[in-house]
């Protein structure tokens, strides 16, 4: 979120919204108000109401993360568990790859993982969930995580595609893709060397003084490295794992499938 859109959400959140609504005395309802709308206007500038429709619901966790279509998209936390099949739409135009997810299709067409689960099968904190779209010869992927302070050492997506008897195992920071290990396989380096992408932070790296808020990973993958042409009708899986280290906590981890038993994805 930059530029105008991050200037209106902070003058909409200003200490003069504030005194302006507080006028004839009713400031614990205005702290209410104004608070509320704080809350919904970031989740709107990010495209997400799933999420802010999941923290009004209670669900626990929820610190953001789909569009305003999510309803139709987001699959439950027992589907993320079970690997639950999902059908990936064909973007309609290559999004740009710069970690902002403000084109259409993310928004209004991707699939989606729904909010990523623990080995309970309960929703963890913080918030990770994941979108797909595909275009010609390539996966569209978008990783997001709400996250209190960003820790690069400690804070990655692992996410693990196959296809054809070729699998391969990518790693996602706050600061992008990771080095891919010699042990990792070709397949992996291939894929690796082809991608393209693109992070967005909404906090500082490695400072503890503030409380951060999120980071989005937007990446294009080629899909030639696991031998499939990226047509519609081809078949691939998917695994999703996300490590978070809070502050004075430990080190949790969410996933969408696992290796052992991953997504399955069609491209249509």
């Amino acid at each position: 979120m930059r530029g105008a859109s991050r200037s209106r959400l902070r003058g909409f959140c200003s200490l003069r919204t504030l005194a302006r609504a507080s006028r004839g005395g009713l400031l614990a309802l205005a702290l209410v108000v104004v608070a509320f709308g704080c809350r919904r206007t970031r989740v709107v500038a990010r495209g997400r109401a799933q999420a802010a429709t999941s923290r009004a619901s209670g669900a626990s966790g929820a610190s953001g993360a789909s569009g305003a279509s999510g309803a139709s998209g987001a699959t439950s936390a027992s589907s993320a568990r079970t690997g639950a099949f999902l059908a990936v739409p064909r973007a309609a135009a290559p999004p740009r790859i710069d970690g902002e997810l403000d084109e259409v299709s993310w928004s209004d067409a991707s699939a989606r993982t729904g909010p990523f689960v623990g080995a309970d099968g309960v929703q963890v904190r913080p918030y990770s969930d994941a979108r797909l779209l595909w275009h010609e010869g390539t996966l569209d992927l978008a990783l997001y995580a709400a996250d209190q302070d960003l820790r690069p050492a400690s804070d990655v997506f692992v996410v693990v595609l196959a296809a054809n008897g070729k699998r391969a195992t990518l790693r996602f920071g706050p600061r992008g893709l990771l080095p891919v290990a010699e042990l990792e396989g070709a397949e992996s380096g291939a894929l690796a060397a082809g991608a393209k992408v693109g992070v967005d932070l909404d906090g500082t790296v490695d400072d503890a003084s503030d409380d951060d808020e999120e980071w989005v990973v937007e990446a294009s993958l080629p899909l030639a490295p696991l031998g499939l042409r990226g047509a519609a009708g081809e078949a691939l899986t998917i695994a999703i794992e996300r490590c978070d280290t809070p502050k004075g906590a430990p080190t949790v981890c969410g996933r969408s499938g696992t290796p052992e038993r991953p997504r399955s994805l069609r491209l249509r």
